[in-house]
C-alpha cells in the first residue's frame, strides 16, 4: 500500500468510530424503564421523585406512572389488592409494600405541584378510581380526543398506555405541546388522526 492509499484508509477509519461513539454516547441518555416496550428515545429527567423500590417492583413491568396521577386512597387500594392486580399477581413482601406505601402516600396527588396534573383533583370522589383514566378531570381532559376519533365513548384501555401519546410519560411529562398527536390507540380504525 503506497502513502497516499495510507492516508485515504486511515481517514476513512475514523469515520465508523465516530459514528460507534456517537450512537453509544447518545444512547447512553435515554431514559427507559423495564418494561418499556415503545420505540422512541426519552432523554428528560423524572419531573417528579423517583424511589428505586417502585422502579424496582412496578416499573419494571409497566410505566412508572407519577405517583401524583392518583390520589392517596387509590394507591392504597392498589397496595391492598396486588393479589390481582389487572388481572396479573404482583403480591410483594410486606417491607416493601409498606415502602412502597409511605412513597406513593408523601407524592399522590394530593401533594402534586404540577399545575398541569394537580388538575386531576378537580370533582375528585371521596372512593377515587384505581385507574388513571377513571378520574373525573382525566376524562374531560380527554374527551376532545374521543370527539376527534368519532366516537361517543372508548373502551377501557382505550388511553392506556399512556406513552403511546405522551412519549415523555415515563418521565412525568404530560403536556399538550409535547404530545405525539396522530398516534396511539386510533390505530384500530386504519388511519391516524389529527388531534
Amino acid at each position: 500500500m503506497n502513502t497516499k492509499s495510507r492516508k485515504a484508509a486511515g481517514k476513512l477509519l475514523w469515520f465508523p468510530s465516530l459514528a460507534l461513539s456517537l450512537v453509544v454516547s447518545v444512547s447512553g441518555q435515554e431514559i427507559r424503564y423495564p418494561g418499556d416496550r415503545s420505540n422512541y428515545d426519552n432523554k428528560m429527567p423524572p419531573v417528579f421523585e423517583t424511589d428505586p423500590v417502585y422502579i424496582e417492583e412496578c416499573a419494571s413491568c409497566h410505566l412508572g406512572y407519577a405517583p401524583g396521577l392518583l390520589p392517596e386512597k387509590s394507591w392504597q387500594k392498589i397496595l391492598q389488592g396486588l393479589e390481582d392486580h389487572f388481572g396479573e399477581n404482583a403480591e410483594l413482601d410486606s417491607e416493601s409494600v409498606n415502602h412502597l406505601a409511605d412513597y406513593l402516600e408523601k407524592n399522590s396527588l394530593e401533594y402534586e405541584k404540577s399545575d398541569r396534573i394537580a388538575k386531576f383533583k378537580k370533582n375528585l370522589p371521596s372512593d377515587p378510581p384505581i385507574r388513571i383514566t377513571e378520574l373525573p378531570a382525566f376524562i374531560v381532559e380527554h374527551q376532545p380526543a374521543v370527539r376527534q376519533i368519532g366516537l361517543e365513548e372508548v373502551e377501557d384501555g382505550f388511553f392506556s398506555p399512556c406513552e403511546d401519546c405522551h412519549k415523555q410519560g415515563a418521565s412525568g411529562i404530560f403536556d399538550k405541546e409535547r404530545l405525539y398527536k396522530g398516534y396511539g390507540p386510533d390505530f384500530q380504525f386504519g388511519e391516524k388522526k389529527d388531534f
